[in-house]
């Protein structure tokens, strides 16, 4: 589910036309850091997801059934 749900960053990321320097940026890491987050890399917490969806402007609960209806779709 992880992976879904890092998936689903990315493509909020995209549909805003937005670099992973822009988003570095505002949240204050660098871009491999961002690019990490975005590969799985490095663990994404609660409170790191809740601020990615208030900086995409998304819903906990929308974002969730995307996820989900991602995973049933595949």
């Amino acid at each position: 589910m992880t992976s879904k749900i890092l998936q689903e960053l990315k493509l909020l990321r995209i549909r805003r036309n937005l670099s992973l320097e822009q988003v570095a940026n505002d949240f204050n890491v660098t871009y491999e850091t961002m690019r990490r987050y975005e590969k799985g890399q490095i663990n994404i917490t609660l409170e790191l997801l809740e601020k990615f969806l208030n900086y995409y402007d998304v819903k906990y609960d929308i974002f969730f059934e995307r996820v989900c209806e991602d995973m049933h779709e595949n």
